[in-house]
Parts: structure tokens; sequence; C-alpha cells
């Protein structure tokens, strides 16, 4: 099972290469999005902006501030999320980083976080917080939160959802459209998830090499 962080179109082969070839430039841009949640958690949880001992934290939070983000109300971070072979939400536990496990015992085909959801009248709003320099497939069509706005939609009985990503480095938002539960764009997004879900590990090359950050390292590119 590939999680929702993990999601890829056309092929899931980059991730096991990047476990094979480590970079310490990837693990500090991975530390410094972790420190980024970390606040933000506290920022939440205290209403006050938290001084980061990481500078660039610190100012992306700075900036975040002063382009006058409020926490909306009813507002959650860091929820927990499972998408069952039915396409329906399941509620999981993480006794590891990065691993989901149901806690009723139904099968997963994806499970994942989502960083923050706030309802907008009867619309869920789904958001993932982005600190790397790169940017990743625009929310309308990005496989992570679309699969966790199916998800937490179903749970916070929404009548759908809106995907976002907050590119934290730039102080900008990409929103998507809103989705309605059991729409054609609905079913279409979950095929999407479920197929990215169940792809091997295997490579399988195609004109989506060129865009894939392992091409180097990989055998078939």
């Amino acid at each position: 099972m590939w999680t929702g962080s993990k999601l890829s179109r056309f092929c899931a082969h980059a991730h096991v290469l990047a476990d094979l070839n480590p970079r310490p430039t990837r693990d500090k841009a991975a530390a410094k999005g972790r420190a980024f949640d970390d606040a933000l958690v506290e920022w939440h949880r205290t209403g006050r902006v938290p001084v980061m001992a990481d500078n660039d934290v610190t100012a992306w939070l700075l900036m975040m501030a002063e382009n006058g983000w409020a926490w909306p109300h009813g507002c959650e971070l860091q929820i927990a999320w499972g998408l069952s072979h039915w396409g329906t939400y399941v509620p999981v536990r993480e006794p590891q980083p990065h691993v989901y496990e149901a806690l009723d015992g139904e099968p997963l085909i994806t499970a994942g976080r989502a960083d923050a959801c706030w309802m907008a009248d009867d619309i869920l709003v789904v958001t993932d917080w982005k600190s790397g320099r790169s940017l990743v497939p625009p929310a309308r069509v990005n496989l992570q939160v679309n699969a966790a706005g199916i998800a937490l939609s179903q749970r916070w009985k929404a009548r759908g959802y809106v995907a976002g990503i907050y590119y934290a480095r730039e102080g900008r938002w990409d929103m998507g459209e809103e989705v309605e539960r059991d729409s054609d764009d609905w079913r279409s997004r979950l095929e999407e998830v479920e197929a990215a879900a169940q792809l091997d590990d295997q490579p399988h090359p195609g004109p989506h090499c060129s865009d894939c950050w392992e091409r180097k390292n990989c055998e078939a590119a």
C-alpha cells in the first residue's frame, strides 16, 4: 500500500530509489518541513506565532501571519485518514511514522494525514503544507490532497471538498475547485487514487520519466 504522500500516477519506483540513494539535502529539507508542521501545530494550540531555531521556518511563519492568516473556526490539524477498497473513509492509527492500520481491521487502499481541515459552509477544505523548493501537481489534480478530501469529507459528513496546497516559501495558496460527493468528478478522482495506490514498485518507463527526480538512478529510464 502506498500512503497518500507517495501516490504517483505513472510509476512509484522513484520512492524505492529514494530509499536506496539517501541524500543529505533531502533529509535537511524534510527536517525543515517537520519543523514547519510542528510550529503550525503550536501556533494553532497557543494562538501565538512561535519563534523557531530555524530562521527559514520562522520567516515562513511570519510571512503567513503578515499575509493575514487566521485559523478558521473548527480547524483541525494533522488528521489521520484511511480509504477502503470501497472508497469509504476508514479511521486509522499510526503506530509508526507513515505506517497506518485500520482501527476496524478494514483493508486499506491508502492512508495518510491531512495537514489541516475546516468546514466552509457544508464543504470541507482539505489542505497540505509544502515547504520544499519544488512544485507539486496542482491541487485540483494532486492525488494526495484529493485522496484526503475523499476520505475526510465522508468523516465530516460534508457535501464535498476543496483541495488546497500552501507553498510556505512563497506564501502562496493553490486551491482546487469544489468536488461534490458521488459526482462524476468525485468518482474520477477516486479511480485515479485507487490506480496509483495499486501500482507496484517496479519501474514503468514512459514520457513521465523526464519529470522524475530519481531518473538518473533508474535502470529503466
